[in-house]
């Protein structure tokens, strides 16, 4: 009998930091705030969601971020895992995590577009910085992007 290897910790959602190049020419960071969800009424994220049935991990990345943002899909290549981040699933005996990517690819603001469920926020390091300290942003990005995205930009 052969034995089946299950992953402890699949992935539930893919998020993807993905620079963008604004009017002034400096890289900044964009971030997507869920027009609809109630209880998180001033959060901002990384664009990105759950991964859909038949979908692999990139797919969901490629997908999402053109859903919520328009602009070109990202190439595959242009993907680079950031962390994975467990999460506690209550009640669950499988851990989940959720998948944090970074893309090389950088949209220009005018490629951009508002999604139908999503506001969009460009926004550069100063202002990040300020959005985590009132806490604006979902903990499990903010812990991202002061880890591992700020200390790349610049002011």
């Amino acid at each position: 009998m052969k034995t089946k290897i299950v992953d402890p910790y699949p992935v539930l959602a893919v998020y993807c930091h993905v620079p963008v190049l604004d009017e002034d020419g400096k890289i900044k960071i964009l971030l997507v705030h869920d027009k609809d969800k109630d209880f998180l009424p001033i959060l901002f994220k990384f664009s990105g969601g759950r991964i859909e049935k038949g979908e692999n991990e990139l797919e969901c990345a490629q997908r999402e971020i053109h859903e919520e943002c328009g602009g070109p899909l990202i190439p595959f290549e242009d993907f680079r895992e950031i962390k994975r981040v467990p999460v506690e699933a209550k009640g669950n005996r499988v851990q989940h995590s959720i998948l944090f990517l970074k893309s090389k690819k950088i949209f220009r603001k005018d490629e951009l577009r508002q999604g139908a469920e999503v506001v969009l926020k460009i926004v550069d390091k100063k202002s990040a910085e300020m959005m985590l300290a009132y806490r604006e942003l979902v903990k499990n990005h903010a812990d991202i992007l002061n880890q591992f995205i700020l200390p790349e930009m610049e002011y």
